[in-house]
């Protein structure tokens, strides 16, 4: 029985519920079999899920990507996509701190031009696809994610070809972190050219590519469109690149995939990597905590400055709490990855009970109702309000180590064994956040 109050209105289609799969669940390994792949996203319905992501799909004509091979990919650009990303996919996961995963994309025994199998993803993932489309609820809509070459129209055809095979939401990825950190596409990039490659989130933070893609694919399809962005786009940038999407016709933005990062090197092994079996140190994808301010920027920033875009908010919301608080800043639904990959699918129903208890308390009646509430507060920093506070001090809970005295401020001091706020303090809370024993806290002036 499905709680009406859940009911997300999201690009002119209702989700049963404001929490889906991102699309990186849609392969968590390198080889699971594809009844596996189907029977754990079919979990994620069954436990509430209002979407299903399937990532990375593209299909492109055999004519067509030998076409625009002999057009722009140079002989130097093939090689290194050979040598990188020819062989048979291998993955490296390691964690990185609390809640943190680095993710590697990468290749066992190179050979062959990979575009040509990349460029069939969608047929071969059929199979998955077929058996979601038979067996989920049919209220869950399936999202298309779409990866491409870098022009247009290769975005538009998969697309076209993605909505022939049942899915009803296109969400355009020009945000990849691994194809954008090949040697071939960052030279490309020096250079100031796109070339006919997948070049990830290159792409991603370029408004001008971004509006011709849109364009191109709104063409093409009959079923909303939609554009998954990058966290290495900047503030703001991004209302740039929403603006522009959203001018040529997409419906709704997603943010954020995961970011370019490099794994710690290892200082007492003369700094190799502690990516597990890899030789080198790579610049690699992270996701998790680390991207839930830069979700929580670029959802305020769209909200504000392009209201009239839906925003599907992910990046590491690892709780309910984190859930609401985008759906607060101006998020229409949202997506999980990371917190599945360390809780489990079954922690969904966990979250959607704690936001129906949550409404229930707090006396909303809907996600939207929710929704509408906290974007009311958002303001630019001229336009905030700075309330004068000052620091206070449990006496009950310090136990005196003096960090607060010795490291922060000159506004503590110590009397009598006891910490003392000075007439010098201004409320700044630095000393809140640092205290060990929670026992600082602002109160007004």
């Amino acid at each position: 029985m499905r709680d009406e109050r859940l009911f997300v209105d999201f690009a002119g289609v209702t989700l049963p519920s404001p929490i889906g799969v991102g699309a990186i669940a849609t392969f968590m390994g390198s080889s699971i079999p594809d009844e596996d792949v189907a029977k754990i996203l079919l979990k994620s319905a069954e436990a509430g899920a209002g979407y299903i992501n399937v990532g990375a799909l593209c299909s492109l004509p055999e004519d067509y990507v030998k076409r625009k091979k002999r057009e722009v990919a140079s002989e130097e650009w093939q090689q290194i996509i050979r040598k990188h990303f020819g062989g048979r996919p291998v993955r490296r996961w390691m964690k990185d701190g609390e809640g943190c995963f680095l993710h590697r994309l990468g290749a066992l025994t190179p050979y062959g031009i990979p575009i040509e199998g990349f460029a069939k993803s969608l047929e071969l993932k059929m199979p998955i696809i077929k058996m979601l489309m038979e067996k989920k609820p049919e209220d869950v809509p399936l999202i298309a994610n779409i990866e491409a070459a870098g022009d247009p129209e290769s975005f538009a055809i998969a697309s076209r070809r993605a909505e022939e095979a049942g899915f009803d939401m296109i969400e355009i990825n020009v945000s990849c972190p691994f194809f954008a950190t090949v040697s071939g596409n960052v030279k490309a990039f020096l250079d100031g050219k796109f070339i006919f490659s997948n070049m990830g989130a290159i792409m991603g933070d370029s408004p001008e590519f971004l509006e011709e893609v849109v364009k191109e694919v709104v063409k093409e399809v009959s079923i909303p469109v939609g554009v998954k962005l990058t966290p290495e786009t900047g503030f703001p940038r991004v209302v740039e690149i929403a603006r522009r999407v959203k001018k040529a016709g997409a419906s709704f933005i997603s943010t954020a995939n995961m970011g370019v990062t490099i794994p710690p090197p290892d200082i007492y092994n003369r700094g190799k990597t502690t990516l597990p079996f890899t030789d080198g140190n790579p610049f690699i994808g992270y996701g998790g905590e680390p991207l839930r301010p830069i979700v929580r920027k670029h959802v305020a920033a769209i909200s504000m400055f392009v209201p009239e875009l839906d925003i599907l908010a992910m990046g590491g919301l690892m709780n309910a709490e984190h859930i609401i608080q985008v759906i607060m800043l101006g998020a229409k639904a949202t997506g999980q990855c990371a917190a599945i990959f360390f809780k489990g699918i079954r922690y969904l129903k966990a979250e959607l009970e704690f936001i129906r208890k949550f409404m229930e308390e707090q006396g909303y009646n809907s996600i939207e109702e929710m929704r509408s509430v906290g974007v009311k507060e958002l303001r630019m920093a001229d336009e905030a309000v700075d309330i004068a506070a000052k620091a206070s001090i449990d006496e009950n809970k310090c136990t005196l180590c003096k960090t607060c005295v010795d490291n922060i401020c000159a506004a503590l001091y110590v009397e009598n064994n006891k910490v003392k706020v000075s007439e010098r303090c201004i409320g700044c809370g630095l000393c809140v956040i640092v205290c060990p024993a929670k026992a600082i806290k602002l109160v007004p002036a």
